[in-house]
């Protein structure tokens, strides 16, 4: 089967772009053919994509153009269409490609996978816009900037109604959490088929270390929570003298981070690795004891939690988006409110403070994680790429 994806970013910029590498490695030793059209950007880093169109422009009139319809994107997309004949096209991330690839798919079975905030999700398009849309980083619509508020109207209504037309040639949207399931459900997006995303499943991390290490592995952007978990680390310390804090990952927040990690006088505790490539994220799984996702914008699966439960590590996650799908509070690890760095440290303490505890819910946590699996969540893909090819109606 020919098969054709379309995603914002050609490297492995988060988890929908990790999960189309790894699904996309299981589907061509299935037999398929695939192919992936990318934007450009981002040009630093290893690209993995087949073709590659110009980005949407950072500034002047010719974003305000190219982030409602990228011409570039409908030119390429176009003419791989016509020289691929793809038996069916998978859409991930919308921001670069935009709704212009949208008007080129009536004659081909189209699948939507929803990964996050799209402008296209109106109950997310909040979580759209950039840090710099909001006075305080608190993405609410009170928060807007007057250049931000500009920008919401904008993207709902100038580039929302090209992907409310666009999307007629989309035959199914897939949910990959019941949060996500749920919200798409308001807002009649139909049809709709949840499957549960899934990760990469590792050898157990083995014993734990001797010196209690927390683990953050992600974007360091101010939606991400660090700066919560940074401020609970005081707290952590003095109740767990020797406690560290490994964070991996870059972003556009890293500078603020680093200026609080010194604010809070806090050299000795926290480290910031960078960006790390898998098997380097393995091996920190290995080396932590318990996991943290402190984030506070609704994440709609989280697969790092999901590795490092696979590595035998419990998670303490904030309560948000599609992470009660795997995380059940007590049992494979805690639950916390967003935007609260004491319950992140109460968790952490009273869960380092137990080695049996500890243990005993790594072990949980790792049986949890197998039913989540890329190979799972691949042979899900098949199956819906198969019935799309067969019927055209999903």
């Amino acid at each position: 089967m020919k098969i054709l994806r379309i995603v914002s970013a050609g490297y492995e910029q988060g988890g929908a772009e990790n999960g189309v590498v790894l699904t996309n490695a299981l589907l061509r030793k299935a037999g398929h053919d695939i192919k992936v059209i990318s934007s450009d950007v981002d040009a630093q880093h290893e690209h993995f994509s087949d073709y590659e169109f110009a980005g949407v422009p950072d500034r002047g009139i010719k974003k305000l153009i190219w982030a409602a319809f990228n011409v570039d994107a409908y030119r390429l997309t176009k003419r791989v269409l016509a020289d691929f004949k793809p038996d069916v096209v998978l859409l991930h991330t919308m921001s670069q490609p935009t709704a212009s690839v949208l008007f080129l798919l009536k004659k081909y079975p189209t699948i939507q996978f929803v990964h996050g905030p799209e402008i296209f999700t109106k109950s997310l398009l909040v979580w759209y816009l950039a840090r710099k849309d909001y006075k305080n980083g608190k993405y609410t619509k009170n928060d807007l900037t007057l250049l931000g508020r500009a920008h919401y109207l904008y993207f709902k209504y100038i580039c929302g109604p090209f992907y409310w037309l666009g999307m007629r040639n989309i035959n199914l949207f897939v949910a990959l959490s019941t949060y996500t399931e749920n919200f798409l459900r308001i807002e009649e997006f139909l049809p709709i088929k949840y499957i549960p995303n899934g990760a990469r499943i590792l050898e157990h991390g083995g014993p734990l270390p001797e010196r209690p290490t927390l683990l953050y592995a992600g974007r360091l952007e101010k939606f991400k929570g660090v700066d919560d978990l940074i401020r609970a680390m005081p707290a952590i310390v003095q109740s767990l003298p020797g406690a560290k804090l490994n964070i991996a990952g870059d972003g556009s927040y890293s500078k603020e981070l680093h200026n609080l990690v010194a604010q809070l006088n806090l050299y000795d505790s926290v480290t910031f690795l960078g960006h790390l490539n898998k098997e380097q994220i393995a091996g920190q799984y290995r080396n932590s004891s318990v996991f943290i996702m402190p984030s506070t914008w609704p994440e709609t699966f989280g697969k790092v939690g999901i590795e490092a439960m696979s590595a035998g590590r419990p998670v303490i996650a904030c309560d948000v988006g599609g992470v009660r799908d795997w995380l059940e509070d007590g049992k494979n690890g805690f639950l916390v409110a967003p935007h609260h760095p004491d319950q992140i440290a109460a968790r952490v303490i009273e869960l380092l403070n137990d080695n049996t505890l500890l243990e005993e819910m790594g072990n949980r946590a790792r049986i949890t994680a197998q039913k989540f699996s890329i190979e799972t969540f691949s042979d899900n893909i098949e199956q819906l790429c198969y019935e799309a090819a067969k019927t055209n109606i999903l």
